[in-house]
């Protein structure tokens, strides 16, 4: 009775043991050949540099001659043993595989759908890489030194039927057959040298592969990692989309068998990759991850790297993931795409998952292949309520009150970005309470962690003024502080109490602040904006309209994009320029503008931050626009006892000012706006500054005629009353 066979331990030791076996075949042939190459033929180190009579003669006597078989008792005691060590490495290995232990060599050969005879290709043309020895194995055979690997021609004499000869071997070698098709073997050798003679190598991360090493092919360094994915996603609320995505791609995978090709869109921070682990590590499959932004910036997603990619998906046995696939919308990709595009047509259901910021409709217009679309969306308030609760708990930290909900409201935060708030320094975070947050902190840190890429399109605004700084009606004040509770007290309103249910549009505050130039619109944007930590970004007309048409839109799109990331309070300056009625259509001019006026009001509808719109002209506004506002704000032009206010508020406490400035005669004599006398003001500062050292009634009076002036208005004798002396005298001066 046969006892039973000793299985395998590892792979290294089965490849070792193939090599062994190998060896034993390749010294048997080694009896051939010098049997046939005569007594008076040595091994020529030169040889295939000359060609000699001797070996024309033994051509032509091996026509001649019938092949026999070697009688030899050295070459029977070799076929003995060769027959019995296979034997028992078969033996052994199907121990080895009864007993759990997946050896990589059958998996691989299993993989790639491999007879017996092209496993026994590869690992003859992997031997030179792994025993310096092979290699004089191979130079003795084909009786050539600078043949170190074996050709084509040996590979067929030593694996495949003697009477097929070179013509059997071409179908193991062509471009459709599974080693060369799945890049396992690269033919080596010049293209022109002839095909019997070409040499074929082994891939180098099949040869890692087989040896042990997992790793993604050399051409694809600096862009793709392997790894064993993680199953956890969260419990939070927000996360249940990302395990209804996972479900809805695993069910024509333990239906069907297939995972289809899919899109994953989302902000940065969303939790697109934990949506393709969780997906991998349900699929029971490791993940490689390919940076598309990286490889295409390196030239080199071609369809050659594509087909390799696939190679390696399969060798290691792996779901793919191209990440960062808004790099493909881009005009520099158009032949990525189209390389990628025929890719994914052949490998439908290969197993490959796109995620990127891009939304799936601008990615459709660059890839025609058909896919399966999931988008993510930014948190809402009440879920990120819920996350950062769950990100402060799982640190043991204590939110002051109202905290998270100012954070919330705040900040349109992805997961990732809330823990790259509290991970930073968060020594700095703390208020000397063991696990106490400072929540002043937190929200500075959280504002400049806010990306600031809406800079191309408006300028930044870091609030400094408050309430104080402001001169307004009682009633318009009034709105101005219902505009911050409401915007305070979103969450409660639209997610506890309901309201979010039953209203048609988003959770945005739209606020139009009316009135004209100078009575302090912008200042009360950035004490608003002051008020909700957060920064103010005033958009630049002069940036977003165009004249070509669709451009206007395109730079509105982005703005709005722009701000959805950024946090930040957005301004439309001077709005009617944009949000002006939309009119009748009597060339395609007016089509266009009307176009922009209602894509206009399709962003703000879909916008979930806070907007302030400013314009001198109330009604030249949209009414379809109009009926989106949340609130408006009049302000109206300040009268005398307003005016006396401003003046005493436009000189900073540490300005040299003299006792005899006569505000009740500035407020009650020049009807200007709050605008004009903080540059009268700055103005008087100045003269002073190269006169006396001292701001005095002289200096703000010739100063206000600098204004009046600048404004096109004549200034006489009875508008500067009993000063108009120190007109004259500061004239002269």
């Amino acid at each position: 009775m046969t006892a039973p066979a000793m299985p395998f331990t590892s792979s290294r030791e089965h490849l070792a043991a193939e090599l062994a076996w190998l060896e034993l075949v390749l010294q048997r042939r080694a009896l051939e050949v010098a049997a046939h190459r005569g007594a008076d033929e040595r091994f020529d180190a030169f040889s295939g540099m000359y060609v000699t009579e001797q070996e024309i003669a033994r051509y032509g006597a091996e026509l001649e001659r019938p092949a026999s078989p070697l009688a030899d008792e050295r070459a029977h005691r070799l076929d003995r043993r060769i027959e019995t060590m296979r034997q028992e490495l078969d033996r052994r290995t199907a121990a080895a595989e009864a007993a759990g232990h997946e050896l990589r060599l059958c998996r691989f050969g299993r993989r790639f759908g491999l007879s017996a005879a092209e496993l026994r290709v590869l690992v003859c043309c992997l031997a030179p890489d792994w025993e310096l020895r092979f290699q004089r194995y191979f130079a003795y055979l084909q009786n050539d030194v600078s043949k170190r690997r074996p050709t084509v021609q040996l590979l067929g004499e030593l694996w495949f039927d003697p009477g097929a000869g070179a013509f059997g071997t071409r179908s193991v070698f062509s471009p459709e057959a599974p080693l060369v098709r799945e890049r396992l073997l690269m033919l080596a050798g010049r293209d022109d040298a002839p095909f019997p003679a070409r040499q074929p190598v082994v891939a180098e991360a099949v040869a890692d592969y087989l040896g042990g090493v997992d790793r993604p092919d050399s051409i694809f360094a600096g862009f793709a990692t392997l790894s064993v994915p993680r199953a956890e996603i969260p419990a939070a609320e927000y996360f249940d989309r990302h395990r209804k995505i996972v479900d809805s791609l695993l069910a024509p995978l333990r239906a069907e068998g297939r995972l289809p090709t899919a899109y994953v869109g989302g902000p940065p921070g969303c939790g697109k990759r934990r949506v393709v682990g969780a997906l991998a590590a349900a699929a029971g499959v490791r993940l490689l991850r390919i940076d598309c932004r990286a490889w295409l910036g390196a030239g080199a997603l071609t369809r050659e790297a594509l087909r390799t990619l696939r190679r390696d998906a399969r060798l290691h046995g792996c779901l793919v993931e191209l990440a960062r696939c808004e790099a493909l919308t881009g005009e520099a990709a158009a032949g990525a795409c189209a390389a990628l595009d025929e890719f994914l047509d052949e490998h439908a259901s290969a197993g490959i998952v796109l995620t990127g910021t891009v939304p799936a409709a601008e990615l459709t217009e660059h890839l025609a292949t058909p896919l399966w679309i999931f988008e993510i969306p930014r948190p809402g308030l009440a879920e990120r309520t819920e996350l950062w609760h769950a990100a402060l708990a799982e640190r043991g930290w204590t939110p002051e009150p109202g905290l998270v909900d100012r954070l919330a409201a705040a900040f349109r935060f992805t997961p990732l970005e809330m823990r790259q708030a509290l991970d930073g320094d968060p020594a700095a975070l703390m208020n000397g309470a063991p696990g106490r947050i400072d929540g002043d902190a937190l929200l500075r840190r959280c504002r400049e962690g806010s990306r600031h890429a809406i800079h191309r399109f408006a300028r930044k605004i870091t609030p400094r003024r408050g309430w104080d700084d402001l001169v307004l009606p009682p009633d318009s004040r009034a709105q101005l502080e219902e505009i911050c509770g409401a915007a305070r007290s979103r969450r409660r309103v639209y997610e506890d109490w309901g309201f979010g249910r039953k209203l048609p549009l988003g959770a945005g505050l739209t606020v139009l602040f009316a009135g004209p130039s100078g009575v302090g619109k912008t200042m009360s944007a950035e004490i608003l904006a002051g008020e909700l930590g957060l920064d103010l970004f005033v958009v630049d007309l002069s940036g977003v309209v165009s004249k070509y048409i669709g451009e206007t839109e395109k730079n509105l799109s982005r703005v709005f994009d722009e701000a959805e990331t950024t946090n930040g309070v957005l301004c439309f300056d001077e709005c009617d320029a944009l949000f002006g009625k939309r009119t009748e259509i009597k060339d395609a001019h007016d089509r266009y503008a009307n176009i922009e006026v209602s894509y206009l009001l399709q962003r703000i509808d879909q916008f979930d931050g806070v907007v302030i719109l400013t314009t001198n002209l109330k009604t030249n506004l949209d009414a379809a626009f109009t009926r989106r506002l949340r609130y408006t704000v009049d302000f109206p032009f300040p009268e005398p006892d307003d005016r006396e206010r401003i003046w005493r508020k436009a000189f900073p406490d540490e300005a040299p000012l003299s006792a005899e400035i006569d505000f009740p005669f500035l407020a009650r004599q020049f009807k200007l706006s709050g605008g004009n006398i903080r540059n009268i003001a700055l103005a008087a500062a100045f003269l002073a500054a190269g006169n006396g050292g001292r701001v005095g009634m002289e200096h703000v009076i010739l100063a206000t005629r600098r204004e009046l002036e600048k404004m096109g208005k004549t200034c006489t004798k009875s508008d500067f009353g009993r000063y108009y002396s120190l007109l004259r005298e500061g004239a002269a001066a």
